[in-house]
């Protein structure tokens, strides 16, 4: 699948919890506390590829004193286009993960992985069947044919996110290189700074 659109999303109704995260000098507000993890799975799936442009808006619905969400755009040299957002004050969550290709979609809804990827099988849908809109009749936005789709499950890879705390205690009796290295801290650390510039200014910042 050819990507060009990716939506990555974490979304909730509770609001900022009573505790570090609403208090600004201790790293308070979601994009330290869940941006952070966002954006750098994304900076980390992108791999090595520019990211030339960012664009982002904070919100403060249930919380005065940090972010209590943001909605950040992110422009890559290769022609990727990313949505990163975060939300408490969410009552309906939209899916976890949403990726356009440009002969399918993945959708994944939520944190017990459910989810599909939906893609065309290569035949010619001639007879379109219009779908009825209150403006009218329209084949754009007509659904496709089940013949000229295929719709798989979503391939699972085992993980165990403490193999990251056993390569930090292998780094330290010196038996292994870390898997994360400064210049990934530091791209992951300047993202979110620009995260935070644009918001406050308002306009695209020029990332890399």
């Amino acid at each position: 699948m050819n990507l060009s659109w990716i939506e990555s999303r974490v979304q909730g109704s509770r609001g900022i919890p009573g505790d570090w995260r609403q208090e600004k000098d201790r790293g308070g507000g979601m994009v330290f506390d869940w941006g952070v993890h966002l954006l750098d799975q994304i900076l980390y799936m992108i791999g090595d590829t520019k990211l030339n442009y960012v664009y982002a808006a904070l919100t403060n619905v249930t919380n005065q004193l940090v972010d209590d969400g943001f909605t950040a755009w992110l422009t890559f040299e290769n022609g990727v286009e990313v949505l990163v957002e975060v939300g408490t004050n969410n009552f309906v969550s939209l899916p976890r993960w949403y990726v356009l290709g440009a002969d399918g979609t993945a959708v994944i809804k939520d944190w017990n992985e459910a989810g599909k990827i939906v893609s065309a099988v290569g035949k010619d849908e001639k007879d379109v069947v219009p779908v009825r809109t209150a403006a009218g009749l329209t084949k754009t936005m007509a659904p496709r044919r089940e013949d000229t789709i295929k719709t798989e499950e979503l391939p699972l890879v085992k993980s165990d996110i403490r193999d990251f705390y056993r390569n930090v205690m292998a780094a330290i009796e010196g038996k292994e290189e870390t898997r994360i290295n400064l210049s990934e801290i530091s791209r992951v650390m300047r993202l979110m700074e620009a995260v935070f510039q644009s918001s406050r200014e308002h306009k695209v910042i020029k990332f890399e």
